[in-house]
């Protein structure tokens, strides 16, 4: 194996005792296993979390505290907002400037979540804000409040690249 993908789902991976779903605890160990690998052996083996696998990153880099907010998008596409220029992200920067520019003026993320990173949990987490790079954002108005949230990020010194959008569909 050369890498895992974190899967979209809807598990509830803290409950409110503060118990974390076994899929949490089975991530943070292929977690820990990638950045072994890039430190100790200097070998790249990646990691994709797609939705909820950028939600278990983010409570994996927030020291297993709930830092998930409630942004409520099923079945939704929807054009993101460049946080960086995408040339300087690995994970876009094979992406034709045509492409680039057609993710911010069309409507071609899917979003299906209940749940996200809003951009001020993201800097006010040291875990998050030290170990990711945030590459897109989006936001909404909900409940009478505006929220940007994190559309997709990266890992700064680590190959681990997220996004709260569906690229498979």
């Amino acid at each position: 194996m050369n890498g895992v993908l974190f899967t979209g789902g809807g598990l509830n991976l803290l409950d409110n005792n503060g118990q974390h779903h076994p899929y949490y605890e089975t991530a943070k160990q292929i977690f820990n296993y990638s950045l072994f690998k890039k430190d100790v052996l200097g070998e790249t083996w990646p990691v994709l979390g797609i939705c909820q696998g950028l939600e278990v990153v983010s409570l994996i880099l927030s020291g297993d505290v709930d830092t998930l907010d409630e942004v409520r998008i099923h079945g939704e596409s929807r054009p993101i907002k460049w946080a960086v220029d995408e040339e300087t992200s690995r994970l876009f920067g094979g992406f034709t400037p045509q492409l680039a520019a057609a993710m911010e003026a069309e409507s071609l993320a899917l979003h299906a979540h209940s749940f996200s990173i809003g951009v001020d949990t993201y800097e006010s987490v040291p875990g998050l804000n030290r170990f990711m790079r945030v590459l897109q954002t989006d936001a909404i108005e909900q409940d009478g409040k505006h929220i940007e949230f994190i559309a997709a990020m990266e890992a700064k010194d680590y190959p681990i690249y997220c996004t709260m959008y569906h690229p498979e569909y």
